[in-house]
């Protein structure tokens, strides 16, 4: 999955990195947290699009992915096949803070 992060993942990165590290870490090392967490955030939200994408579609989705879509054209796709995409989205991204968060707590 390309690595194009949308504004509102790169605030909700550096919200639970705060969260999780308080705000005096340096600007470099939030930076380099950032880069780090956004493939995996963005894995984990369309994982979870993917989970919530209709069984009775999936020959089509299927057939759509066999066409080497670009990050644009799959993320319409989506929009356009998963009517809460918006309510999924929302609660991958809580989920993937209260594992980072909750990791972050151990160390």
């Amino acid at each position: 999955m390309q690595t194009n992060l949308p504004a509102e993942f790169r605030l909700f990165l550096e919200k639970i990195i705060e969260e999780a590290h308080g705000p005096n870490i340096s600007p470099e090392l939030r930076e380099s947290m950032i880069k780090d967490l956004s493939g995996r955030l963005q894995n984990h939200v369309f994982s979870c699009l993917i989970e919530a994408y209709p069984d009775e579609k999936k020959e089509e989705m299927d057939k759509f992915l066999l066409t080497d879509p670009t990050q644009e054209q799959t993320e319409e796709f989506l929009k356009n096949n998963i009517p809460n995409i918006h309510d999924v989205t929302a609660s991958a991204m809580l989920e993937f803070r209260a594992i980072y968060v909750g990791a972050s707590a151990k160390i």
